[in-house]
């Protein structure tokens, strides 16, 4: 101990090896030394070779002695000579063995444990992810279903609406009233058959997202189905069947296939718009789009073309705003193709240049 602790005051690095239980308590009393062994497995007799700092050597004479098959009376025997010092040593060492083996077990189990945590929960995660990916795929086919269905019903309201107007120039008073009555008819026989074909909009659908609750009369709601936006008219009273405005149209829709979205308010009509009244309908001559996203615009843009066709007006006002463009440029390519569309322009100086559309109807 003496020569350890000159070494030590010197400054000089050593390693010293020893099987006196002295020199260990030694070293875990001074300050600037440190205990360390080398590790050693009594069932093979070998060392494993694993170095284990802070930890001193445990003597395994004992077992080493009984694993070769020395006499259990001799070994007891050995153990008398050694004081209870040593012995109360040697039991404090093999406490430290056993609890550092029991702590390397537990840090072993954890890391399986977080192994297992990690790999559930990306399991977790691919599932939600393929979840998301069904449900989009659910949401995107009910909207081309949709609008296949409107899009056929509204080429035959606009073949009516064009026999209605050519029979409404016949001379012949009683004729015209019966042959309008007739076009009437027929036009109510297409409502008809489009509203069988919204009828799948009264069945629940099955979704991952949960149906609105607690739905006010005047909301303005989301048809998922039809890809149309429209406000609340009345409410069953179950809860489950809801009647919505969309346009023009009166339909009854089941709770699942709405969501509930946010009520855009109106931009304030310029006050030099003139109008004209047609069967106590005010039909205004220039429509507002500006501040409406792109589908929103085109489904306004068709209802108002059809009430300014049966009104009777040959030219009229879209305004759409200069802005990015992207509105102009969605309704011009709308305007191509529709039926009530007989050219169209943007305006000119003083009316108001490229934020907005003059439109000539047939």
């Amino acid at each position: 101990m003496a020569i350890l602790d000159y070494f030590r005051s010197k400054g000089i690095c050593t390693i010293a090896t020893t099987h006196y239980s002295e020199l260990k308590v030694f070293a875990l009393t001074q300050e600037g030394m440190e205990n360390a062994s080398m590790e050693f497995d009594v069932e093979t007799l070998r060392p494993t070779y694993r170095l284990l700092m802070g930890i001193p050597g445990k003597s395994n004479a004992f077992e080493i002695s009984r694993r070769l098959g020395l006499k259990e009376e001799l070994i007891e025997r050995a153990k008398e000579f050694l004081s209870q010092e040593d012995i109360r040593f040697e039991d404090v060492l093999s406490d430290m063995e056993r609890n550092r083996i029991k702590a390397e077990q537990e840090r072993e189990k954890a890391k399986s444990y977080l192994y297992e945590i990690q790999r559930i929960k990306k399991e977790l995660e691919e599932k939600e992810r393929s979840i998301k990916e069904k449900e989009d795929k659910i949401l995107a086919e009910a909207r081309r279903e949709a609008r296949k269905i409107l899009r056929q019903a509204k080429e035959q309201a606009d073949s009516i609406i064009r026999e209605m107007r050519k029979l409404a120039q016949e001379s012949h008073e009683k004729e015209q009233r019966r042959a309008m009555e007739q076009a009437r008819e027929r036009l109510k026989h297409s409502l008809d058959d489009m509203e069988e074909a919204l009828e799948d909009s009264l069945q629940p659908t099955k979704s991952l997202i949960k149906p609105p609750k607690n739905l006010k009369l005047g909301e303005s709601v989301y048809i998922v189905n039809l890809d149309q936006t429209g406000q609340v008219l009345d409410i069953s009273e179950q809860g489950d069947e809801v009647q919505v405005q969309v346009g023009i149209m009166k339909i009854n829709v089941h709770i699942s296939n709405l969501r509930r979205i946010e009520d855009r308010q109106p931009k304030t009509k310029p006050t030099h718009s003139t109008s004209l009244s047609v069967k106590n309908k005010s039909i205004s001559m220039e429509l507002d789009l500006r501040g409406q996203n792109v589908e929103e615009a085109l489904i306004n843009v068709d209802k108002y073309l059809d009430d300014v066709f049966l009104a009777g007006l040959k030219e009229v006002v879209l305004i759409h705003g200069k802005g990015t463009g992207i509105l102009r440029n969605s309704i011009h390519q709308h305007l191509r193709h529709h039926p009530h569309v007989s050219s169209f322009r943007l305006g000119k100086f003083g009316e108001g240049e490229s934020g907005v559309t003059i439109v000539e109807l047939k």
